[in-house]
């Protein structure tokens, strides 16, 4: 297993031996929760996943709304950002056989609904539903990117060190629903996350909206 692995496996069993004896939101209270006010977030969010058995790296900004840290509901926009290339062979301009080293290029925007399983002064799990629509390509080819949809499910847990600033990781699974056969058998994959993690929702509203005079 890589390094990756064994620090998921770590981060999650302190988080097992934390959530014994904790209280769980109750998702009866979710309906609740959810005609209240909302407020208003924006952070990055990327996680590793394999593309033709390669790990890749993907990486988005994502915007939300938060209802009593109950559940979130948003959008995101997301790249590759490892370099994954594949090499064609294609015929050249007079007809001789030519090797094109294309980059991959997959993007895709993505609507999310997140429940909040847990949220306590320093930890929080929940589970983000993504479904996203994109598009996959290669560089350099004359071709237009076939477009996919996809959906992605997810279990996050993080810990707070401080208010705006802590560690996260995550597991999930990311399912291509259209986009034709070798898409499904090359972008089916496991995700998974591990690294720092950034509240800038809190640094916004502890110290900008606070000294705004027309707030």
């Amino acid at each position: 297993m890589n390094r990756y692995t064994w620090m998921l496996l770590l981060f999650w069993g302190l988080l097992a031996g934390h959530l014994a004896g904790q209280v769980f939101n109750d998702p009866r209270k979710l309906g609740a929760a959810l005609r209240g006010q909302p407020k208003f977030s924006i952070g990055l969010d990327s996680r590793r996943s394999f593309i033709s058995e390669s790990d890749v790296k993907t990486q988005g900004l994502r915007t939300s709304l938060d209802f009593d840290n109950r559940a979130r509901l948003g959008f995101g926009v997301y790249a590759l950002t490892s370099r994954f290339y594949h090499n064609f062979i294609r015929p050249d301009e007079t007809g001789q056989l030519d090797t094109i080293h294309a980059r991959l290029k997959f993007t895709y925007l993505s609507a999310y609904f997140e429940y909040v399983i847990l949220s306590t002064k320093r930890w929080e799990c929940s589970a983000p539903i993504h479904l996203g629509l994109g598009n996959v390509g290669f560089q350099g080819l004359n071709e237009e990117p076939k477009a996919v949809l996809l959906t992605e499910g997810t279990l996050l847990a993080s810990y707070k060190i401080f208010p705006f600033f802590g560690l996260g990781g995550g597991l999930g699974y990311r399912q291509m629903l259209a986009g034709g056969k070798g898409i499904r058998e090359n972008f089916n994959s496991p995700t998974y996350s591990i690294g720092l993690r950034f509240w800038f929702g809190y640094l916004y509203q502890k110290y900008i909206k606070k000294t705004d005079p027309q707030s």
